[in-house]
């Protein structure tokens, strides 16, 4: 169901990017901040969607499920964590 809800957050903000960001965000960040959080946001939600996914796959066949569990839990500390730190600096720039 989690998994559900991210890809209907993720599949929207494709057509309104604006929507991954608070209102105190939207008010104080420039347009290039916006884009960089929205983007780093897309990254982390697509890496959380597919660990997901292979967690449901694991119910079929748990090998399969369970390798593709590890490659995403590798992609999310090698794409999502650094993404992460630099949402952090950012929002620590704008002092939110």
């Amino acid at each position: 169901m989690l998994d559900l809800f991210l890809i209907i957050i993720l599949i929207i903000s494709l057509a309104k990017p604006d929507i991954l960001l608070a209102k105190k965000v939207k008010e104080k960040a420039s347009d290039e901040q916006k884009q960089i959080l929205v983007k780093n946001y897309r990254k982390i939600y697509a890496i959380l969607i597919a660990l997901f996914e292979s967690l449901a796959i694991m119910r079929y066949s748990s090998i399969i499920g369970g390798v593709l569990a590890i490659i995403f839990i590798i992609l999310f500390f090698t794409i999502s964590w650094p993404a992460t730190k630099q949402n952090k600096q950012i929002l620590k720039e704008l002092e939110i």
